[in-house]
């Protein structure tokens, strides 16, 4: 697969009884332990947090300290993914080692990062955030993140290089197979003078740079061209924030884990969302940067797993979009896929991954059969009109969530229904006539399984009667296998007809898209059922009403991210 469901971020610490060199001679203080911990899974990490600046010209912050000390006692708390002994905190007051806390100068800050990528194995994970201010050279055009006692005229030598870190961090150095690197800086006006750049391109500077990096997750507060706010009223940064809120629990997914990817998706509609209800210009649009595949569990001690799986990567998250509706596969047990379709969004759908064809009896049995059970059983042949290829269907609401929190879980990513405002945005595939394809009904037979001479053939009955409109043969009485007829715009499959789709419909249980006992007049892009919470009736056979015909669950939307898109965060560059 070209592009992969991304990672997000994170670096941590690991602490021995004691260490060949001596603790002075690495710039970091190390406190004794009684028994080094178990090699698997450490984490390490480097917190920065700096508002003051020995330079004159560049300009204090108010929250930069408040940020890094709230981020470290999250991750460090309790059930936290870190230990205290096991991270270093660097802020602005403290000129000498003092347990946990060390100096935010260059050497102390670089000493602490050089460290931890040294140690770290390979089963580890190494997160290293910073809150401070950004640079960029006029000269050389390259970017620094400014520690404490950093120069605006020395700042190959007296700052922090992006490039230093992307080499440190980078699979060289550093063994670890999860580098997360979380940077909130561009915040408003970062000097008293110009000193040759403008903001925005010190923004746009420091995206391009972080991009570059090999093998390291990296999320950045802001887009090119804007800016990183500060809110008085929460005493953070918006950024970092709402990176607290999502990691004490409201990113959680349909399974209940805070991933990474979910993580970015809710700080990026969480951020966005500030910046238009406090009507800020420029906006602030946080970026998700990485070149590698998988997911990271981020709630709990135990969650450093899954590994990112380079064999079997699940669906993917780009740093870039793809090409618009192009599609990548989920795989599930027994080497069955599901295949996805990237949809771009518009001005109010942020973008999101969505099934092509409808779910199938196999892939459902495949769950039903091989995954875990979350909440209730599935059972695994519901259908009433079996066939492997055939859409599954007699299946309720609940166990199409139950479907997809086991995907969630089997993939470490968030898998769900489309919400009903999704489901409409795809089934239109642009169009704002009555079809996708315009407004001819006699065109339905090419795009969907409808009352044909066939349906009136096998139900031979006063209600089925009138079913049949122009008097077409497609060759299926009842459901159809999956993608029989042609994609919409789109490029999904058997969005009108066929089987009823489940959606997230908030308080209303609705399915959408009509079935193949209804004729061209019944359906069209608006065409929804809302049923009761009762378990849904069986499907369509011989005289039963054609209502009858049970949803399937097309809906596994990745988002976020956006994901959507909730991955709804933007992916980085998909508005450049």
């Amino acid at each position: 697969m070209p592009r992969k469901l991304r990672p997000l971020w994170w670096v941590l610490l690991c602490w021995c009884v004691s260490f060949p060199l001596p603790a002075e001679d690495r710039g970091v203080k190390i406190e004794a332990a009684g028994s080094p911990p178990s090699p698997e899974g450490q984490a390490w990490s480097v917190v920065v947090g700096i508002n003051e600046f020995d330079e004159e010209d560049v300009i204090p912050l108010s929250y930069a300290v408040a940020d890094a000390r709230a981020f470290f006692e999250e991750i460090t708390r309790p059930e936290g993914l870190v230990k205290p002994s096991q991270a270093f905190l660097h802020i602005s007051g403290v000129k000498e080692p003092d347990g946990m806390l060390y100096p935010p100068t260059r050497k102390a800050i670089m000493k602490s990062i050089k460290f931890v990528a040294e140690k770290a194995a390979p089963e580890d994970l190494v997160l290293i955030y910073f809150s401070s201010h950004g640079f960029l050279d006029p000269k050389t055009r390259h970017s620094y993140i400014m520690p404490e006692n950093g120069d605006l005229d020395l700042l190959e030598e007296e700052a922090i290089p992006v490039a230093w870190l992307q080499n440190q961090l980078g699979e060289d150095q550093c063994q670890a197979r999860r580098r997360i690197l979380i940077v909130d800086a561009c915040r408003n006006k970062t000097t008293r003078g110009t000193k040759g750049v403008t903001l925005s391109e010190t923004s746009a500077s420091l995206v391009e740079e972080l991009r570059q990096a090999k093998g390291l997750v990296t999320l950045f507060s802001c887009g090119p061209g804007e800016v990183s706010y500060e809110d008085n009223k929460v005493g953070h940064g918006v950024f970092t924030h709402y990176i607290l809120e999502g990691l004490r629990g409201q990113a959680r997914n349909t399974a209940g884990l805070v991933t990474a990817t979910g993580l970015a998706l809710f700080v990026r509609e969480q951020v966005v969302a500030w910046c238009n209800q406090n009507q800020k210009d420029p906006t602030q649009d946080p970026r998700l940067m990485t070149d590698l595949s998988g997911d990271i569990a981020l709630s709990g001690t135990s969650s450093l797993l899954p590994l990112p799986n380079a064999e079997k990567p699940p669906l993917p998250l780009p740093v870039a979009p793809p090409s618009d509706f192009s599609t990548e596969s989920l795989d599930l047990p027994g080497g069955i896929r599901i295949e996805m379709v990237y949809l771009p969004g518009d001005g109010n759908i942020a973008p999101f991954w969505m099934g092509k064809f409808e779910i199938t009896q196999a892939q459902w049995k495949a769950a039903a059969a091989d995954l875990p059970r979350v909440a209730h059983d599935l059972e695994e042949a519901p259908a009433k009109i079996p066939g492997e290829n055939l859409p599954v269907e007699n299946i309720s609401l609940e166990d199409c969530q139950e479907f997809c929190q086991r995907l969630s879980k089997h993939l470490a990513l968030e898998v769900r229904l489309p919400t009903e405002a999704e489901w409409d945005y795809a089934v239109r595939g642009g169009s704002g006539d009555r079809y996708f394809w315009g407004s001819d009904s006699s065109e339905m037979p090419r795009f969907a399984n409808i009352a044909d001479r066939a349906f009136l053939m096998e139900n031979e009955s006063p209600a089925a009667s009138d079913k049949t409109v122009g008097g077409w043969m497609d060759g299926f009485a009842r459901t159809s296998p999956v993608g029989s007829f042609e994609a919409n715009p789109f490029n999904l499959h058997d969005m009108l007809g066929n089987v009823g789709e489940w959606v997230d419909g908030g308080k209303e249980r609705v399915y959408r898209g009509g079935t193949w006992g209804q004729n061209p007049d019944e359906i069209d892009l608006g065409t929804r059922k809302v049923v009761s919470p009762k378990p849904a009736p069986a499907v369509l056979w011989g005289s039963a009403s054609p209502e009858a015909a049970i949803p399937d669950n097309r809906g596994l939307v990745q988002t976020p991210p956006g994901s959507a898109g909730r991955i709804g965060m933007t992916w980085d560059g998909a508005s450049e």
